[in-house]
């Protein structure tokens, strides 16, 4: 055999000892295979230049393998899951068995107990932490804190961003209510009253409901509800100031300095907004007020049951500031107020405007969903239609029963 045609042989060689590499190997282990493997290639000193040409080069692509596989093998695997004590249905649903709570213990040592009768799955997972759907019912999570975890809760319309905590989490579908209860670490919830989320932190309970988000602490009476900015994340105050009173009255703030309407709804008084917005003028205030004072304006009308205040505030901010993003969340809040008062149609005009303006806006999966919903008691054939388009593109979003219930074939 000459010099030449020993590489081949050679080379086989040298790919057995790379296809040797454990799956589980250590990087110790890694290290002494790749010493072995360039001791394997200085054995042949005495070759031809030519041999040893050719060699190197193929070498070289086996030492590019290598690196590649060692890569891979040090990515870290997706997380998975068992159920204990529950059954998993044909579309991932599970459910306690009994009186038992099902649970649903991962492999980086989270764990997700759902309380007897509640219904939720394992809507998707990576290496990183999964996303849970809770569809109705109670569940309590512990959440193992790991560098770079996400995971995520869904209910209803509303999304729980966790990092590593352990609180429960209650979804009612019949009424629509949210309660989170954080026990430990802090969380973000966000949802239609607050779509770019509040935080809660150790000590803390939110609850939601017909637009409102009102949090107190876990013991004692309930603190004033908290409302969210439109412009960024609220951090809900501590629970040794959770349901403490104003530093000073709304009429002491009106008689020194101007009342910070975004600050005051963020704390509950929602009437000191609406009684310095009348003594300021309406009029005035839809005409001349800042967007910021206008979105407070028509967060409090809307949480006081003010409809007339919060519609004109909402479209003087359309009509002041088109094209902004609180202009664009006003035609939402203003279908919902529709919805609210039984004007079906008026409603599905302004979810189809937001659609159009924010497609891939904070709310555009309410919006849908809404819409969907609205369709359904007045035209069969759009319901559908909408349905269709939801379940393509939020084939996991919170109204994915409602869909595949529109989209299913009727037998005769």
């Amino acid at each position: 055999m000459t010099q030449i045609d020993e590489v081949p042989a050679r080379m086989a060689g040298l790919g057995e000892l790379v296809k040797s590499v454990p799956d589980d190997a250590s990087p110790e282990q890694h290290e002494r295979g790749k010493q072995r493997l360039i001791s394997g290639l200085a054995a042949g000193k005495s070759h031809s230049r030519r041999g040893l040409g050719m060699l190197a080069m193929a070498a070289g692509a086996l030492l590019f393998l290598l690196g590649g596989y060692l890569f891979s093998q040090r990515r870290p695997a997706a997380l998975s899951y068992e159920v204990t004590d529950g059954v998993v249905s044909d579309g991932g649903y599970i459910r306690g068995i009994g009186s038992a709570r099902a649970r649903l213990a991962f492999t980086d040592g989270t764990r997700v107990d759902l309380a007897d009768g509640s219904r939720g799955r394992v809507a998707a997972i990576d290496e990183r932490g999964a996303r849970i759907a809770l569809e109705s019912g109670r569940a309590a999570l512990r959440v193992v804190h790991r560098a770079e975890a996400r995971w995520f809760v869904d209910a209803g319309p509303f999304v729980i961003r966790v990092t590593g905590t352990e609180f429960d989490v209650t979804w009612s579908s019949v009424d629509e209510t949210l309660e989170v209860t954080l026990h430990q670490g802090a969380v973000v919830v966000s949802g239609p009253p607050a779509p770019s989320g509040v935080m809660l932190r150790a000590g803390q309970r939110l609850t939601a409901r017909e637009g409102q988000l009102s949090i107190g602490p876990l013991t004692g009476g309930p603190a004033p509800p908290a409302a969210l900015p439109s412009a960024g994340l609220l951090e809900a105050p501590g629970p040794e100031h959770a349901g403490a009173a104003p530093a000073a009255s709304s009429a002491a703030v009106r008689g020194s300095v101007a009342l910070n309407w975004t600050r005051a709804v963020a704390t509950g008084d929602y009437k000191a907004v609406l009684a310095e917005a009348e003594n300021r003028g309406l009029a005035s205030c839809y005409a001349g007020a800042p967007l910021s004072d206008l979105v407070a304006l028509a967060d409090a009308a809307r949480y006081a049951k003010r409809s007339d205040v919060a519609n004109a505030a909402l479209e003087a901010q359309r009509s002041r500031f088109p094209g902004s993003a609180p202009a664009n969340t006003a035609a939402f809040l203003l279908g919902r107020l529709a919805d609210d008062a039984g004007n079906q149609s008026v409603a599905l005009g302004w979810y189809d405007r937001y659609l159009r303006e924010a497609p891939a806006g904070p709310l555009a999966q309410e919006a849908m969903g809404r819409k969907m919903i609205s369709l359904r008691s007045s035209d069969a054939t759009a319901a559908r239609a909408a349905a269709t388009e939801y379940l393509r593109r939020y084939p996991d979003g919170p109204y994915h029963a409602r869909a595949r219930e529109l989209t299913a074939t009727k037998r005769p």
